[in-house]
Protein backbone atom coordinates (compact mmCIF):
# COMPACT_ATOMS: atom_id res chain seq x y z
CA UNK A 1 0.00 0.00 0.00
CA UNK A 2 1.21 3.49 -0.37
CA UNK A 3 2.81 4.65 3.11
CA UNK A 4 -0.66 6.81 4.28
CA UNK A 5 0.85 6.99 7.44
CA UNK A 6 4.72 7.61 7.72
CA UNK A 7 7.76 6.10 9.39
CA UNK A 8 7.69 9.33 11.54
CA UNK A 9 3.76 9.13 12.85
CA UNK A 10 4.39 5.10 13.48
CA UNK A 11 7.97 5.89 15.02
CA UNK A 12 6.06 8.58 17.10
CA UNK A 13 2.91 6.71 18.17
CA UNK A 14 5.53 4.12 18.84
CA UNK A 15 8.22 6.12 21.15
CA UNK A 16 5.35 7.92 23.06
CA UNK A 17 4.56 5.20 25.51
CA UNK A 18 8.38 4.85 25.89
CA UNK A 19 8.46 7.82 26.74
CA UNK A 20 5.45 7.20 29.23
CA UNK A 21 7.70 4.39 30.29
CA UNK A 22 10.83 6.56 31.27
CA UNK A 23 8.84 8.49 33.72
CA UNK A 24 7.15 5.69 35.06
CA UNK A 25 10.33 3.83 35.24
CA UNK A 26 11.80 6.75 36.97
CA UNK A 27 9.39 7.25 39.41
CA UNK A 28 9.27 3.63 40.04
CA UNK A 29 12.81 3.17 39.97
CA UNK A 30 12.57 6.01 42.82
CA UNK A 31 10.27 4.44 44.95
CA UNK A 32 11.40 1.18 44.84
CA UNK A 33 14.82 2.18 46.04
CA UNK A 34 13.87 4.59 48.82
CA UNK A 35 11.29 1.67 49.98
CA UNK A 36 13.45 -1.30 49.66
CA UNK A 37 17.01 0.10 50.45
CA UNK A 38 20.03 -0.97 48.62
CA UNK A 39 20.39 -4.17 50.10
CA UNK A 40 16.58 -5.61 48.99
CA UNK A 41 16.92 -3.64 45.68
CA UNK A 42 20.15 -6.29 45.21
CA UNK A 43 17.61 -8.88 45.54
CA UNK A 44 15.00 -7.29 43.73
CA UNK A 45 17.89 -6.77 40.84
CA UNK A 46 19.29 -10.50 40.87
CA UNK A 47 15.77 -11.99 40.46
CA UNK A 48 15.14 -9.44 37.24
CA UNK A 49 17.95 -11.55 36.15
CA UNK A 50 16.11 -14.73 35.72
CA UNK A 51 13.42 -12.37 33.13
CA UNK A 52 16.81 -10.97 31.13
CA UNK A 53 17.75 -14.98 30.27
CA UNK A 54 14.28 -16.29 30.31
CA UNK A 55 12.97 -14.45 27.25
CA UNK A 56 15.92 -16.47 25.30
CA UNK A 57 14.35 -19.95 26.01
CA UNK A 58 12.56 -19.76 22.59
CA UNK A 59 16.10 -20.74 21.10
CA UNK A 60 15.79 -18.26 18.58
CA UNK A 61 11.93 -18.75 17.08
CA UNK A 62 11.00 -15.49 18.02
CA UNK A 63 13.76 -13.81 15.92
CA UNK A 64 12.60 -16.54 12.81
CA UNK A 65 9.10 -15.36 13.13
CA UNK A 66 10.55 -11.66 13.45
CA UNK A 67 12.07 -12.41 10.01
CA UNK A 68 10.08 -14.57 8.17
CA UNK A 69 6.85 -12.30 8.78
CA UNK A 70 8.04 -9.14 7.30
CA UNK A 71 9.30 -10.47 4.11
CA UNK A 72 5.56 -12.32 4.35
CA UNK A 73 4.07 -9.21 4.50
CA UNK A 74 6.03 -7.91 1.73
CA UNK A 75 5.26 -10.48 -0.43
CA UNK A 76 1.21 -9.92 0.34
CA UNK A 77 1.32 -13.56 2.33
CA UNK A 78 -1.16 -12.31 4.95
CA UNK A 79 -2.46 -15.76 5.67
CA UNK A 80 0.86 -17.64 5.98
CA UNK A 81 1.77 -14.34 9.05
CA UNK A 82 -1.04 -16.21 11.10
CA UNK A 83 0.09 -18.98 10.73
CA UNK A 84 3.41 -18.58 11.36
CA UNK A 85 2.43 -16.99 14.53
CA UNK A 86 0.38 -19.45 15.64
CA UNK A 87 3.19 -22.13 15.47
CA UNK A 88 5.78 -19.56 16.75
CA UNK A 89 3.35 -19.25 20.19
CA UNK A 90 3.07 -23.30 20.56
CA UNK A 91 6.31 -23.37 20.30
CA UNK A 92 7.61 -20.92 22.65
CA UNK A 93 5.36 -22.33 25.42
CA UNK A 94 6.13 -25.78 24.73
CA UNK A 95 9.43 -24.87 25.64
CA UNK A 96 8.82 -22.62 28.51
CA UNK A 97 6.70 -25.70 30.18
CA UNK A 98 9.65 -28.26 29.47
CA UNK A 99 11.91 -26.05 31.33
CA UNK A 100 9.95 -24.93 34.24
CA UNK A 101 10.40 -27.87 36.38
CA UNK A 102 13.68 -28.11 35.86
CA UNK A 103 14.10 -24.24 37.22
CA UNK A 104 11.80 -24.98 40.14
CA UNK A 105 14.31 -27.99 40.88
CA UNK A 106 17.37 -26.20 40.81
CA UNK A 107 15.58 -22.58 42.71
CA UNK A 108 14.78 -25.13 45.34
CA UNK A 109 18.26 -26.57 45.44
CA UNK A 110 20.80 -23.50 45.04
CA UNK A 111 18.58 -20.66 46.66
CA UNK A 112 18.59 -20.42 50.69
CA UNK A 113 17.48 -16.94 50.44
CA UNK A 114 13.44 -17.18 50.93
CA UNK A 115 12.19 -13.79 49.37
CA UNK A 116 14.95 -14.66 46.58
CA UNK A 117 13.30 -17.26 45.49
CA UNK A 118 9.82 -16.04 45.67
CA UNK A 119 11.04 -13.31 43.33
CA UNK A 120 12.59 -16.12 40.92
CA UNK A 121 9.40 -17.99 41.28
CA UNK A 122 6.97 -14.53 40.08
CA UNK A 123 9.48 -13.85 37.54
CA UNK A 124 8.93 -17.00 36.27
CA UNK A 125 5.29 -16.86 35.70
CA UNK A 126 5.18 -13.41 34.74
CA UNK A 127 7.92 -15.14 31.61
CA UNK A 128 4.79 -17.19 30.42
CA UNK A 129 2.60 -14.13 30.57
CA UNK A 130 5.06 -11.72 29.01
CA UNK A 131 5.36 -14.23 26.02
CA UNK A 132 2.01 -14.21 25.55
CA UNK A 133 1.67 -10.54 25.62
CA UNK A 134 4.74 -10.08 23.75
CA UNK A 135 3.31 -12.40 20.61
CA UNK A 136 -0.34 -10.48 20.62
CA UNK A 137 1.05 -7.33 20.43
CA UNK A 138 3.61 -7.96 17.63
CA UNK A 139 0.67 -9.52 15.84
CA UNK A 140 -0.69 -5.64 15.79
CA UNK A 141 2.69 -3.94 14.96
CA UNK A 142 3.32 -6.29 12.15
CA UNK A 143 -0.59 -5.33 10.37
CA UNK A 144 0.23 -2.25 11.61
CA UNK A 145 -2.77 -1.65 14.14
CA UNK A 146 -0.77 1.02 16.10
CA UNK A 147 -2.98 2.28 17.81
CA UNK A 148 -3.86 -1.15 19.48
CA UNK A 149 -0.03 -1.26 19.91
CA UNK A 150 -0.04 1.69 21.75
CA UNK A 151 -2.82 1.73 23.87
CA UNK A 152 -1.39 -2.20 24.52
CA UNK A 153 2.12 -0.02 25.76
CA UNK A 154 0.33 2.63 27.70
CA UNK A 155 -2.14 0.10 29.82
CA UNK A 156 1.12 -2.05 30.79
CA UNK A 157 3.61 0.78 31.35
CA UNK A 158 1.20 2.58 34.09
CA UNK A 159 -0.26 -0.83 35.24
CA UNK A 160 3.29 -2.55 36.08
CA UNK A 161 4.50 0.82 37.11
CA UNK A 162 1.12 1.27 40.16
CA UNK A 163 1.41 -2.45 40.71
CA UNK A 164 5.05 -2.65 41.66
CA UNK A 165 4.71 0.54 43.65
CA UNK A 166 1.97 -0.07 45.95
CA UNK A 167 2.97 -4.08 46.50
CA UNK A 168 6.40 -2.65 47.48
CA UNK A 169 4.88 -0.01 49.81
CA UNK A 170 1.93 -2.49 51.73
CA UNK A 171 4.26 -5.93 51.39
CA UNK A 172 7.59 -4.39 50.84
CA UNK A 173 9.60 -6.77 48.86
CA UNK A 174 7.19 -9.93 48.68
CA UNK A 175 4.36 -7.40 47.68
CA UNK A 176 6.78 -5.70 44.31
CA UNK A 177 7.55 -9.74 43.40
CA UNK A 178 3.99 -10.45 43.15
CA UNK A 179 3.27 -7.62 41.73
CA UNK A 180 5.55 -8.50 38.68
CA UNK A 181 4.00 -11.71 37.93
CA UNK A 182 0.46 -10.17 37.49
CA UNK A 183 1.94 -7.37 35.53
CA UNK A 184 1.16 -8.05 32.39
CA UNK A 185 -2.66 -9.21 32.74
CA UNK A 186 -4.17 -5.36 32.34
CA UNK A 187 -2.60 -5.80 28.79
CA UNK A 188 -2.95 -9.02 27.72
CA UNK A 189 -6.54 -8.32 28.48
CA UNK A 190 -6.97 -5.22 26.14
CA UNK A 191 -5.46 -7.04 23.53
CA UNK A 192 -6.76 -10.45 23.60
CA UNK A 193 -10.27 -9.48 25.03
CA UNK A 194 -11.28 -5.81 23.75
CA UNK A 195 -8.85 -5.73 20.54
CA UNK A 196 -8.93 -10.18 19.57
CA UNK A 197 -5.55 -9.97 18.67
CA UNK A 198 -5.08 -13.51 20.28
CA UNK A 199 -3.17 -16.24 18.91
CA UNK A 200 -4.12 -19.69 18.02
CA UNK A 201 -1.89 -22.30 19.66
CA UNK A 202 -0.68 -24.38 16.86
CA UNK A 203 2.23 -27.20 17.44
CA UNK A 204 4.16 -28.46 14.48
CA UNK A 205 7.49 -30.21 15.26
CA UNK A 206 8.96 -29.83 11.66
CA UNK A 207 7.58 -25.59 11.63
CA UNK A 208 9.84 -25.85 15.23
CA UNK A 209 12.70 -27.04 13.55
CA UNK A 210 12.33 -24.90 10.89
CA UNK A 211 11.93 -21.61 12.85
CA UNK A 212 14.96 -22.69 15.25
CA UNK A 213 17.05 -23.38 12.25
CA UNK A 214 15.90 -20.38 10.86
CA UNK A 215 16.19 -18.33 14.08
CA UNK A 216 19.07 -20.11 15.83
CA UNK A 217 22.02 -17.84 15.19
CA UNK A 218 20.35 -14.61 16.04
CA UNK A 219 19.38 -16.13 19.17
CA UNK A 220 22.92 -17.13 19.96
CA UNK A 221 23.81 -13.75 19.02
CA UNK A 222 20.64 -12.13 21.08
CA UNK A 223 22.79 -14.68 24.41
CA UNK A 224 25.57 -13.08 23.84
CA UNK A 225 24.49 -9.82 23.85
CA UNK A 226 21.99 -10.72 27.00
CA UNK A 227 25.48 -11.97 29.12
CA UNK A 228 27.42 -8.61 27.35
CA UNK A 229 24.91 -6.67 29.37
CA UNK A 230 24.29 -8.41 32.44
CA UNK A 231 28.21 -9.20 32.91
CA UNK A 232 28.98 -6.28 35.11
CA UNK A 233 26.27 -7.44 37.37
CA UNK A 234 27.30 -10.95 37.74
CA UNK A 235 30.65 -9.34 38.11
CA UNK A 236 29.93 -6.84 41.26
CA UNK A 237 27.57 -10.37 42.88
CA UNK A 238 30.82 -11.96 42.64
CA UNK A 239 33.27 -9.15 44.16
CA UNK A 240 31.11 -6.80 46.08
CA UNK A 241 28.11 -8.50 47.23
CA UNK A 242 24.38 -8.29 46.98
CA UNK A 243 24.30 -4.70 48.63
CA UNK A 244 26.34 -3.16 46.42
CA UNK A 245 24.67 -4.51 43.38
CA UNK A 246 21.78 -2.49 44.48
CA UNK A 247 23.75 0.83 44.25
CA UNK A 248 24.56 -0.20 41.17
CA UNK A 249 21.51 -1.14 39.86
CA UNK A 250 19.85 2.17 40.50
CA UNK A 251 22.30 4.04 38.22
CA UNK A 252 21.85 1.64 35.56
CA UNK A 253 18.21 1.93 35.98
CA UNK A 254 18.59 5.70 35.49
CA UNK A 255 21.26 5.88 32.86
CA UNK A 256 19.36 3.04 30.79
CA UNK A 257 16.89 5.28 30.01
CA UNK A 258 19.67 7.22 27.37
CA UNK A 259 18.79 3.55 25.31
CA UNK A 260 14.95 3.36 25.05
CA UNK A 261 14.26 5.59 22.28
CA UNK A 262 16.94 4.54 19.73
CA UNK A 263 16.23 0.93 20.55
CA UNK A 264 12.63 1.64 19.99
CA UNK A 265 12.88 3.31 16.59
CA UNK A 266 15.86 1.07 15.66
CA UNK A 267 13.14 -2.14 16.29
CA UNK A 268 10.82 -0.61 14.62
CA UNK A 269 13.06 0.37 11.53
CA UNK A 270 14.09 -3.43 11.18
CA UNK A 271 10.55 -3.71 10.22
CA UNK A 272 11.06 -1.52 7.29
CA UNK A 273 14.18 -2.97 6.54
CA UNK A 274 13.31 -6.65 6.03
CA UNK A 275 9.75 -5.88 3.89
CA UNK A 276 12.26 -3.74 1.90
CA UNK A 277 14.69 -6.88 1.65
CA UNK A 278 11.49 -8.62 -0.06
CA UNK A 279 11.20 -5.81 -2.37
CA UNK A 280 14.56 -6.00 -3.27
CA UNK A 281 15.62 -2.58 -2.41
CA UNK A 282 19.66 -1.81 -2.46
CA UNK A 283 21.83 -2.71 0.49
CA UNK A 284 23.07 1.01 -0.14
CA UNK A 285 19.45 2.37 -0.03
CA UNK A 286 18.70 0.70 3.28
CA UNK A 287 22.49 1.72 5.05
CA UNK A 288 22.06 5.24 3.59
CA UNK A 289 18.60 5.35 6.00
CA UNK A 290 19.72 3.87 8.92
CA UNK A 291 22.70 5.85 8.57
CA UNK A 292 21.23 8.94 8.66
CA UNK A 293 18.72 7.84 11.15
CA UNK A 294 21.00 6.94 13.73
CA UNK A 295 22.77 10.03 13.11
CA UNK A 296 19.78 11.97 13.57
CA UNK A 297 19.36 10.08 17.14
CA UNK A 298 22.98 10.64 18.53
CA UNK A 299 22.14 14.55 17.68
CA UNK A 300 18.85 14.07 19.57
CA UNK A 301 20.23 12.56 22.80
CA UNK A 302 22.72 14.74 23.58
CA UNK A 303 20.66 17.32 25.50
CA UNK A 304 18.32 14.08 26.62
CA UNK A 305 21.56 13.06 28.35
CA UNK A 306 22.26 16.30 30.05
CA UNK A 307 18.47 16.55 31.31
CA UNK A 308 18.46 12.79 32.71
CA UNK A 309 21.85 13.45 34.15
CA UNK A 310 21.33 16.96 36.08
CA UNK A 311 17.92 15.49 37.26
CA UNK A 312 19.57 12.74 38.86
CA UNK A 313 22.36 14.60 40.65
CA UNK A 314 19.39 16.51 41.95
CA UNK A 315 17.58 13.13 42.87
CA UNK A 316 19.93 11.30 44.41
CA UNK A 317 21.14 14.62 46.07
CA UNK A 318 18.04 15.58 48.19
CA UNK A 319 15.95 12.44 48.07
CA UNK A 320 17.78 9.25 47.71
CA UNK A 321 20.54 10.23 49.90
CA UNK A 322 21.22 6.54 50.75
CA UNK A 323 22.54 6.26 47.42
CA UNK A 324 24.79 9.02 47.58
CA UNK A 325 27.97 6.98 47.24
CA UNK A 326 26.84 5.71 43.98
CA UNK A 327 26.61 9.07 42.25
CA UNK A 328 30.11 9.47 40.49
CA UNK A 329 29.04 5.85 38.40
CA UNK A 330 25.98 8.31 36.97
CA UNK A 331 28.07 10.42 34.24
CA UNK A 332 30.15 7.03 33.18
CA UNK A 333 27.03 4.79 32.99
CA UNK A 334 24.43 7.49 31.10
CA UNK A 335 27.57 7.91 27.88
CA UNK A 336 27.82 3.96 27.99
CA UNK A 337 23.94 3.63 26.96
CA UNK A 338 24.54 6.38 24.65
CA UNK A 339 27.31 4.72 22.97
CA UNK A 340 24.72 1.45 22.15
CA UNK A 341 23.00 3.70 20.16
CA UNK A 342 24.93 2.84 16.99
CA UNK A 343 24.91 -0.82 18.21
CA UNK A 344 21.16 -0.54 17.78
CA UNK A 345 21.16 0.49 14.38
CA UNK A 346 23.75 -1.28 12.91
CA UNK A 347 22.41 -4.34 14.60
CA UNK A 348 19.33 -4.01 13.06
CA UNK A 349 20.45 -3.50 9.80
CA UNK A 350 22.33 -6.75 10.02
CA UNK A 351 19.15 -8.70 10.93
CA UNK A 352 17.39 -6.89 7.99
CA UNK A 353 19.86 -8.08 5.84
CA UNK A 354 20.24 -12.12 7.44
CA UNK A 355 23.54 -11.41 7.71
CA UNK A 356 23.93 -13.27 10.77
CA UNK A 357 27.54 -14.63 10.61
CA UNK A 358 28.38 -11.00 10.43
CA UNK A 359 25.80 -10.42 13.85
CA UNK A 360 27.68 -13.04 15.67
CA UNK A 361 31.22 -12.28 14.64
CA UNK A 362 30.95 -8.62 16.18
CA UNK A 363 28.73 -9.86 18.88
CA UNK A 364 31.31 -12.02 20.09
CA UNK A 365 34.38 -9.65 19.50
CA UNK A 366 32.38 -7.16 21.89
CA UNK A 367 31.97 -9.77 24.14
CA UNK A 368 35.67 -11.07 24.54
CA UNK A 369 36.39 -7.89 24.64
CA UNK A 370 34.16 -7.19 27.34
CA UNK A 371 35.11 -9.61 29.91
CA UNK A 372 38.79 -8.62 28.95
CA UNK A 373 37.90 -5.55 30.56
CA UNK A 374 35.98 -6.69 33.35
CA UNK A 375 38.70 -9.15 34.63
CA UNK A 376 41.07 -6.01 33.93
CA UNK A 377 38.75 -4.33 36.62
CA UNK A 378 38.91 -6.83 39.23
CA UNK A 379 42.75 -7.00 38.76
CA UNK A 380 42.27 -3.16 39.92
CA UNK A 381 40.39 -3.97 42.90
CA UNK A 382 36.62 -4.09 41.11
CA UNK A 383 34.96 -1.57 42.89
CA UNK A 384 31.71 -0.03 41.52
CA UNK A 385 33.78 3.13 39.34
CA UNK A 386 36.06 0.67 38.11
CA UNK A 387 33.42 -1.65 36.66
CA UNK A 388 31.37 1.17 35.45
CA UNK A 389 34.50 2.03 33.62
CA UNK A 390 34.79 -1.28 32.15
CA UNK A 391 31.24 -1.26 30.96
CA UNK A 392 31.81 2.61 29.15
CA UNK A 393 34.23 1.23 27.30
CA UNK A 394 33.01 -2.50 26.52
CA UNK A 395 29.58 -0.37 25.04
CA UNK A 396 31.82 1.64 22.99
CA UNK A 397 33.86 -1.12 21.34
CA UNK A 398 30.52 -3.26 20.43
CA UNK A 399 29.11 -0.35 18.24
CA UNK A 400 32.59 0.09 16.77
CA UNK A 401 32.24 -3.42 16.51
CA UNK A 402 29.11 -3.66 14.96
CA UNK A 403 29.93 -0.87 12.44
CA UNK A 404 32.79 -2.68 10.96
CA UNK A 405 31.41 -5.80 10.19
CA UNK A 406 28.40 -3.78 8.71
CA UNK A 407 30.74 -2.45 6.05
CA UNK A 408 31.71 -6.05 5.17
CA UNK A 409 28.14 -6.60 3.80
CA UNK A 410 29.33 -3.98 0.82
CA UNK A 411 28.45 -0.79 2.16
CA UNK A 412 30.61 2.04 3.26
CA UNK A 413 31.27 3.88 6.36
CA UNK A 414 30.06 6.79 4.39
CA UNK A 415 26.74 4.63 3.93
CA UNK A 416 26.22 4.44 7.85
CA UNK A 417 27.63 7.63 8.88
CA UNK A 418 29.96 6.00 10.99
CA UNK A 419 32.46 9.36 11.36
CA UNK A 420 29.78 12.15 12.06
CA UNK A 421 28.56 9.46 14.42
CA UNK A 422 31.58 9.49 16.47
CA UNK A 423 32.21 13.44 15.82
CA UNK A 424 28.70 13.75 17.66
CA UNK A 425 29.86 11.48 20.52
CA UNK A 426 33.26 13.22 21.08
CA UNK A 427 31.20 16.95 20.63
CA UNK A 428 29.13 15.09 23.19
CA UNK A 429 31.23 13.85 25.50
CA UNK A 430 33.14 17.74 25.69
CA UNK A 431 29.32 19.84 26.12
CA UNK A 432 28.61 17.21 28.88
CA UNK A 433 32.16 18.66 30.75
CA UNK A 434 32.04 22.19 29.77
CA UNK A 435 28.37 22.36 31.86
CA UNK A 436 28.97 22.44 35.55
CA UNK A 437 26.59 20.69 37.69
CA UNK A 438 28.02 21.26 40.94
CA UNK A 439 25.50 23.55 42.31
CA UNK A 440 23.10 21.01 42.42
CA UNK A 441 25.36 18.47 43.95
CA UNK A 442 26.29 20.74 46.90
CA UNK A 443 23.59 22.54 47.26
CA UNK A 444 22.09 23.77 51.24
CA UNK A 445 18.67 23.67 50.67
CA UNK A 446 16.02 21.86 48.62
CA UNK A 447 14.93 25.49 47.32
CA UNK A 448 18.43 26.50 45.98
CA UNK A 449 19.21 22.80 44.64
CA UNK A 450 15.72 23.27 42.82
CA UNK A 451 16.41 26.66 41.15
CA UNK A 452 20.25 25.09 40.04
CA UNK A 453 18.61 22.32 38.72
CA UNK A 454 15.95 24.48 36.65
CA UNK A 455 18.54 26.88 35.36
CA UNK A 456 20.61 23.87 33.62
CA UNK A 457 17.45 22.46 32.78
CA UNK A 458 16.48 25.43 30.57
CA UNK A 459 20.15 25.60 29.22
CA UNK A 460 19.51 22.09 27.90
CA UNK A 461 16.38 22.83 26.38
CA UNK A 462 17.95 25.69 24.59
CA UNK A 463 20.50 23.16 23.33
CA UNK A 464 17.91 20.53 22.11
CA UNK A 465 15.65 23.40 20.33
CA UNK A 466 18.76 24.56 18.61
CA UNK A 467 19.51 20.52 17.78
CA UNK A 468 16.44 20.10 16.41
CA UNK A 469 16.66 23.07 14.03
CA UNK A 470 19.76 21.93 12.79
CA UNK A 471 18.49 19.02 12.13
CA UNK A 472 15.52 20.04 10.32
CA UNK A 473 17.70 23.01 8.47
CA UNK A 474 19.92 20.12 6.41
CA UNK A 475 17.10 18.30 5.92
CA UNK A 476 18.08 14.87 7.13
CA UNK A 477 14.64 13.32 7.62
CA UNK A 478 13.89 14.00 4.34
CA UNK A 479 16.98 11.86 3.22
CA UNK A 480 15.47 8.75 4.84
CA UNK A 481 11.94 9.48 3.79
CA UNK A 482 12.69 8.06 0.31
CA UNK A 483 12.96 4.44 1.45
CA UNK A 484 10.46 4.72 3.75
CA UNK A 485 7.59 5.56 1.36
CA UNK A 486 7.90 3.12 -0.65
CA UNK A 487 5.18 0.55 -1.59
CA UNK A 488 6.12 -2.77 -0.40
CA UNK A 489 3.71 -4.02 2.59
CA UNK A 490 -0.21 -5.12 2.26
CA UNK A 491 -2.88 -3.15 3.19
CA UNK A 492 -3.55 -2.21 6.51
CA UNK A 493 -6.28 -4.43 8.41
Amino acid sequence: MNLNISFIRHSIALVIPDLIKILTTVLTSIFIAKILGPKNLGIYSTAALVMMYGVLLHVGIKQATGLRIPIMIGKGLKEEVETCLSFSLGAILSILLFFLPLFILFSIFYIDNEMLFFGMISTVVALFLYEVYNLSEAKARLNYRIKTVFYSQIILVTSRSALIISGAYFYGLYGAFLAISISYLPSLFYLLIIKNESIKIKWNLAETKSLINTGFPLFFAGMMMTLFLSLDRWFILSSEGIERLGFYTFIVGISSIIATIPQKIASFMSQYIREAVGANVSKQEIARATGFLCLTMLIILLPIILMIYHFGIFLISGYLTAYKESLPLLDILIFSSFFLTGFHFYSQYLIGLGAKKEIIYAQSIGLVLAIFLYIIALSFGGSLYIISIANLFSSLFLSISMAIFVKKTGVTFGDIKLIPSMLIIFVSTLVFKIIDPSGIINFITFQEGLLELLKLLFIDICLLVSLLLLIWKLNMISKVKGFLQRDFRFKES
